[in-house]
C-alpha cells in the first residue's frame, strides 16, 4: 500500500512513548520497557530496554485508553501490572504534560 506524507504524519502524531516498569513477583526483579501506544486503535508494543529486543509486538489492548497514561499510573497488559515511570520522548511529554495541566 502507498502512504501519503499526511497519512504518515497522522499516524506518528497518534503514537505515544512511555517508559514502564514491571516488578516480577517471582524473581523479585524490576524490568524496564519502552511502551508504545497508538491511541487510534488502542494498540501497544513493548521493547525490552536492557536486552535490546522486542518484548511484545504491536497488539490491540481495548481496555487501555489515553486517559490511563500519566506518570505514576499502573496499567495492565496481559495480566502484567506496568507502572508508568517516565515519558519516552518529547512528543509524548508535550502532549501529556499539557493535558495534565488542563485537568488541574
Amino acid at each position: 500500500t502507498h502512504r501519503t506524507t499526511s497519512d504518515a504524519m497522522t499516524t506518528d502524531s497518534e503514537r505515544y512513548s512511555f517508559i514502564v516498569e514491571y516488578l516480577d513477583p517471582h524473581a523479585g526483579l524490576t524490568f524496564r520497557y519502552q511502551l508504545l501506544f497508538w491511541a487510534a486503535d488502542s494498540s501497544v508494543e513493548m521493547y525490552d530496554i536492557k536486552n535490546r529486543r522486542s518484548f511484545l509486538k504491536k497488539t490491540r489492548v481495548p481496555s487501555i485508553t489515553t486517559k490511563d497514561f500519566f506518570l505514576g499510573a499502573t496499567i495492565t497488559v496481559y495480566s502484567r501490572q506496568l507502572k508508568v515511570v517516565e515519558y519516552g520522548d518529547a512528543h509524548t511529554e508535550r502532549a501529556f504534560a499539557s493535558a495534565r495541566q488542563r485537568v488541574f
